[in-house]
């Protein structure tokens, strides 16, 4: 959901969030089949002759036919992931090819073109009580997470700013000063 500039996603399950800035900015990787995806927070290439993309998240490749997925993990890489030039910030990548053999379930990917952000939880929200007021934190996040016990209201910090929800699935807004 995107409201004001801001799109959450809470997930209980691993997951990775794959931004890419507007459209995919595909740079060719020279001498291969292979084109470097620019402006994405994660290592992603995009085989032109298949049109598949390969992504490497949590050491883990992944792949799928567009970003939107669905996303699944990827026994085999296009060959010439060998290829990859040296010198040219590929280094973390190559040290990934061929794919390692991974244990459990990858991580489900959220892709977006806007500003968002993923609050992850071990499971379903476990609330503690903060001593003397009316608010309740999420304890099984990492992200700053509370309800309003008055109000019902969610309030969550990201970089800062406060924002609140009548449920955790959104709409988020700004909370501002009453």
């Amino acid at each position: 959901t995107s409201f004001i500039g801001l799109a959450l996603a809470i997930m209980v399950l691993p997951a990775v969030l794959l931004v890419v800035n507007g459209e995919p900015a595909h740079v060719p990787v020279e001498g291969t089949d292979l084109e470097f995806v620019v402006n994405a927070n994660f290592d992603l290439f995009r085989e032109k002759s298949t049109q598949l993309y390969f992504l490497l998240a949590e050491k883990r490749w992944l792949t799928a036919r567009n970003l939107y997925g669905p996303w699944s993990a990827s026994p085999k890489l296009p060959p010439d992931m060998t290829k990859l030039p040296a010198g040219q910030g590929f280094d973390d990548v190559k040290s990934a090819v061929p794919p390692k053999a991974s244990k459990g379930a990858p991580p489900d990917v959220f892709h977006t073109r806007v500003p968002t952000e993923l609050v992850l939880m071990k499971g379903a929200p476990v609330y503690a009580k903060v001593p003397g007021t009316s608010l309740r934190y999420v304890t099984n996040t990492d992200s700053d997470l509370f309800v309003d016990d008055a109000t019902k209201l969610h309030y969550l910090l990201l970089s800062g700013r406060w924002f609140r929800s009548p449920a955790l699935a959104g709409p988020w807004q700004f909370a501002s000063a009453e």
